[in-house]
């Protein structure tokens, strides 16, 4: 996932193998917070719908309140793309989902409160302690081909920059949605999955789109700075897994129809292969269930 509404992996640590604090500089508290686990929810990682103030969020497991909290929205200030890879904990952070409905003083913009806010209240409320490290794994560098890049650039005007204390209403029944700068749309094509890119950089394509199905973290290598437009249209059972299932360097199989993610990026002039890395890691050192409200 991702997340904020629809938000929705290596970093330069400050503070490595230390526990999180913010006692340095005071954080503003919400007003008022309520935290309710829902076992009722549909589907989980819907993501957050907020708004200066106030801050809701629904059916979403803990795991992924701390990838919002301490990377995504962890500066106070904006997004940062891509994920962190997040270890350690017991096995409900993943599978219990949980409502947090939060109320700010003075119009407190959704950065500060989905970010350094929400770590104050995971640390209150699910007594939640951690710490960053990093650790070698086995990662894919992504580089340009021989022949160069084959991405459109993004032209003026061909997406809409996400302001997340400004987003505009749902569509009206039949009207498409605006498509955000560094967002992307997923179609099926047969067995063939077709993701349509947006503005997106290759912060955001190396950092959260391909691992998603290339299963390892992704170390940008490109050198490309700007914003591209882009299709990527390959059978997501032929890669999704499949490679931390095979020996390291081995190529992917090609036991299931369609290409590859590897096929489909070369053919936008970019290339990915194995390697080993330094990634952050977010270890989970301790978490409880919160009381009842």
């Amino acid at each position: 996932m991702n997340v904020t509404k629809r938000i929705l992996v290596t970093v330069v640590v400050g503070f490595l193998n230390a526990p999180e604090s913010r006692a340095q500089t005071p954080v503003p508290q919400f007003e008022v917070a309520s935290v309710k686990r829902n076992t009722a929810c549909g589907r989980k990682g819907d993501g957050p719908n907020p708004s200066p103030g106030r801050f809701e969020i629904e059916c979403i497991p803990v795991k992924q309140l701390i990838q919002l909290a301490y990377f995504s929205l962890a500066s106070g200030v904006g997004i940062k793309q891509g994920d962190i890879e997040i270890s350690g904990g017991p096995g409900w952070v993943e599978s219990e989902a949980y409502d947090i409905a939060a109320r700010a003083e003075n119009n407190a913009r959704v950065e500060l409160m989905g970010g350094p806010m929400l770590q104050a209240l995971l640390e209150d409320r699910f007594k939640l302690k951690i710490h960053r490290e990093t650790k070698e794994r086995a990662v894919y560098v992504l580089t340009v081909g021989k022949n160069g890049p084959k991405l459109e650039q993004t032209k003026e005007g061909g997406c809409v920059a996400m302001d997340l204390n400004n987003l505009p209403p749902p569509p009206r029944p039949g009207q498409p949605r605006p498509n955000f700068c560094g967002s992307q749309s997923m179609t099926r094509k047969g067995p063939n999955l077709v993701i349509t890119g947006h503005g997106m950089g290759m912060e955001r394509l190396a950092g959260q789109l391909i691992p998603r199905f290339a299963g390892r973290p992704v170390i940008d290598s490109t050198g490309l700075t700007g914003s591209y437009d882009f299709q990527l249209e390959f059978a997501p059972d032929n890669t999704m897994g499949e490679s931390a299932r095979r020996p390291e360097g081995a190529a992917p199989t090609m036991d299931v129809a369609g290409p590859t993610i590897f096929e489909a990026l070369q053919k936008l002039g970019l290339k990915l292969e194995s390697g080993k890395g330094r990634v952050e890691v977010l270890v989970i050192d301790h978490v409880e269930r919160p009381s009842e409200n």
